[in-house]
């Protein structure tokens, strides 16, 4: 080899090299070089062949800086490797060491390079190899790639050969998973930008912005956390996958035909729980207990539910359906109960039915049984306070030849009970209360008067069937009244065409009411308050003898 300074000075490195016992070396007189002194061959003609720094011994070349060794590239070497050797008889041929660790290259201890480019750190001040070259993480396929030591952990970047043509390409680290008493190593994947010093999260901090982490929580399980975990208020990861923030797209859905095979879906943990709300987890839906509702295979399709034995599982035919009420394992007003209050619903239940033939809007059939118990089919309630309320209000706008508002019919009664098609009472203190009340009008007609009535019928007269007759009541058949029948101001009529025969008109009319003793008076209303008399003078005609 040349220097800059004098071809006198190759024959003395020479002769130099030629003498050595243990080394080569090539330098200059008295090693005192200049700043234009290099070791290579000059940038002329007959040195246009290859540098070659070689040792053909088996023999390590290496390499100085500060009087101080920095690197080594290794001969042929095979060594047992790991804490107690359980890998014998290693080959690291030629791996080379870099590293600012003296004790690295001198220390019979130190086993470095373990593979093909070690790099040791040396900034921890514990000067052992088993701080600064620790070989429990290290496995032999470790050998074509990076390995890192120091700080008493290690890890490997490269290939890892599993058989011809067959390589997996490895990150590696180690070595202690989270129960560990130093403490847990991690893998991190961080992007940082340009350092800003106001900044207090993100990746302009001193830590950067954490993309990813995987978090050995036990020497078999490890966890992978996507989002920035570094605050130490989040911790690590805490299920396999760990989502921290954002969310999560599949750009490619499945569009394979429909699996008929049991199935579990994928549904989110919705718990208040923060362990595990949140949590992906699975859910049967096509078996036991899902059995809310059942399909019936059939050309309907009808949905059941609540019905069937017993089944702790499955809503049986003991269970109810509440819909706007939950009673939790109290027990439920009804089989159904529907309810809703103050939240936009007027109406709990609207029905409508349209059909071709007969129609039923609501179809009721309650049995029951005992001489204590009561049977309704249909009851209804109201409360509050309003200008009107009804029970149950029942129209019907139809155009058929039968049409009635309601219709009650009894078929069957105890033969020493009561039965009645239609009863009613009104049990309360306002100014009207009638058991039953009719009316047949078109137009607003006027209260009764006050006080209690039984029944109270009303036509107001307005003939609204210009065919027929106006009757508040019509009976067909007996009456009897048992108490006082008042007929203010107008005629009682006894008189009933069913019950007479020989009907003929009269040819001596005026004499028969020629023989009438007419007289004018005024009733005693303070006498008779219950009878409703019409005041000021009334008028009445009688014959003084109605036998003739």
């Amino acid at each position: 080899m040349f220097t800059t300074t004098s071809f006198r000075h190759l024959v003395w490195g020479a002769l130099v090299l030629g003498a050595s016992q243990a080394q080569g070396q090539v330098t200059v007189l008295g090693n005192a070089g200049t700043a234009t002194d290099f070791l290579g061959w000059d940038n002329i003609g007959p040195n246009n062949f290859p540098l070659q720094v070689r040792h053909d011994l088996n023999q390590p070349i290496e390499w100085y800086t500060k009087a101080t060794q920095r690197m080594r590239l290794s001969p042929n070497v095979n060594t047992p490797m790991g804490p107690g050797n359980p890998f014998p008889n290693v080959n690291r041929d030629g791996f080379l060491l870099l590293s600012g660790q003296p004790d690295a290259f001198v220390n019979v201890l130190s086993r470095a390079p373990f593979t093909r480019l070690h790099l040791i750190d040396d900034q921890t001040g514990f000067v052992n190899p088993v701080v600064y070259a620790q070989e429990h993480g290290y496995r032999p396929w470790q050998r074509n790639g990076l390995t890192l030591t120091g700080n008493s952990d290690q890890s490997y970047v490269g290939h890892k050969y599993m058989e011809n043509d067959h390589t997996d390409f490895v990150l590696q680290w180690s070595d202690n998973p989270a129960p560990s008493q130093y403490g847990t190593d991690r893998m991190k994947f961080i992007f940082t930008t340009k350092y800003d010093p106001s900044a207090t999260k993100g990746a302009a901090t001193t830590d950067g912005l954490e993309a990813m982490r995987f978090w050995p929580r036990t020497n078999f399980d490890v966890n992978v956390g996507v989002g920035n975990f570094a605050p130490s208020a989040i911790g690590d990861p805490t299920e396999r996958l760990d989502v921290l923030d954002g969310r999560v797209r599949i750009r490619q859905l499945p569009d394979d035909p429909e699996t008929d095979n049991e199935y579990k879906v994928m549904v989110v943990d919705d718990t208040t729980d923060p362990l595990e709300r949140g949590v992906v987890k699975w859910k049967t839906i096509n078996t036991a207990p899902d059995c809310d509702w059942t399909v019936n295979p059939t050309a309907n399709n009808n949905v059941s539910t609540a019905f069937g034995p017993n089944n702790d599982d499955c809503p049986d035919a003991t269970d109810a359906v509440l819909i706007g009420s939950n009673v939790g394992g109290g027990a439920a007003p009804g089989k159904l109960t529907v309810a809703t209050a103050n939240n936009g619903f007027a109406t709990a239940v609207d029905v409508t039915v349209s059909n071709s033939g007969s129609a039923y809007g609501v179809l009721v059939a309650a049995t029951g049984a005992g001489s204590g118990s009561s049977i309704r089919g249909v009851q209804g309630l109201t409360y509050g306070t309003s200008n009107v309320e009804y029970a149950g209000d029942f129209q019907s706008f139809g155009v058929s030849l039968y049409a009635s508002g309601v219709n009650a019919v009894v078929h069957n009664g105890a033969t020493n009970g009561l039965a009645y098609g239609v009863a009613g009472a009104a049990l309360s203190s306002a100014a009207v209360n009638a058991g039953i009340y009719g009316a047949q009008h078109v137009l607003p007609i006027l209260p009764p008067l006050n006080g209690n009535y039984g029944v109270f019928g009303t036509t107001e007269i307005q003939s609204s069937n210009p065919l027929g007759t106006d009757w508040a009541g019509y009976f067909r058949g007996d009456l009897q009244v048992t108490g006082i029948a008042v007929v203010p101001g107008s005629i009682w009529t006894p008189s009933d065409e069913n019950l007479k025969e020989n009907i003929a008109e009269l040819s001596n009319a005026s004499a028969v009411i020629a023989q009438l003793n007419p007289k004018s008076y005024n009733f005693r209303a303070d006498a008779l308050p219950r009878w409703a008399c019409r005041p000021g003078r009334n008028t009445v005609s009688w014959r003084k003898n109605w036998s003739k």
